[in-house]
């Protein structure tokens, strides 16, 4: 884990699916170079990593939707920085995901269910929306990157992962990042378009981390 994001994400790693989400997400706050950011912040991005494998989405797919937004944040940091409060950067990197993964992935999640379990306490959902419009607007609506952008940054995320001995064979060359890149039709929300299957996995999922959350708090209090 970087230095920079250590003692947050560390504050807030029982939220994390599975541990090698810890060390991704703060590989991608390395390429998003924030110089820091809060614990509320690690902690959403960690629900974020949980709610896209509950939806089926792969660690290679999740790598990819990573590479995209942490290039549409620098934009967004560059133009709107010195405005956004410490919790705020993690609801823009969050939505920068949700973007992301709309451009990469045929098949997507709506963002009424990104709502619903990850931005329902912080906005209402056509607040969420505008903010989605803004942040394209920002980027021009242009989503695209490099191939070599690309390659680099999705390096840089398999390299994290490669100590835990998770590291993706497929994220070796160009040609490979560049095959990766091109959207392809998962599970995604419900394979076989089944939604309500889908949403029986995210009710369960997070009510799990729910658990984790209570035990969190109590031993803080022991």
């Amino acid at each position: 884990i970087a230095a920079a994001y250590v003692q947050e994400l560390r504050s807030v790693k029982g939220y994390a699916y599975c541990a090698e989400d810890v060390h991704l997400i703060s590989a991608f706050l390395e390429l998003t170079r924030l110089p820091n950011i809060v614990g509320a912040a690690c902690k959403l991005l960690l629900r974020v990593l949980r709610f896209l494998r509950l939806c089926d989405y792969t660690t290679e797919d999740m790598h990819v939707m990573l590479a995209h937004a942490s290039v549409y944040f620098q934009d967004v940091y560059a133009q709107l920085g010195h405005q956004l409060e410490a919790q705020e950067v993690g609801n823009v990197l969050a939505t920068l995901i949700f973007i992301a993964h709309c451009y990469v992935q045929d098949e997507t999640c709506p963002l009424r269910v990104w709502h619903k379990y990850l931005f329902r306490k912080y906005s209402p959902l056509t607040v969420l929306n505008a903010a989605v419009m803004r942040l394209m607007e920002i980027r021009r609506y242009k989503l695209r990157l490099s191939d070599e952008d690309l390659c680099r940054r999705l390096e840089h995320l398999n390299a994290a992962l490669r100590s835990l001995g998770h590291a993706s064979e497929q994220m070796t060359s160009l040609r490979s990042c560049q095959k990766l890149f091109r959207p392809r039709l998962r599970a995604g929300y419900g394979e076989g378009g089944d939604a309500e299957g889908r949403e029986r996995v995210l009710k369960a999922g997070f009510a799990a981390e729910g658990g984790t959350e209570r035990r969190s708090r109590a031993s803080k209090h022991a």
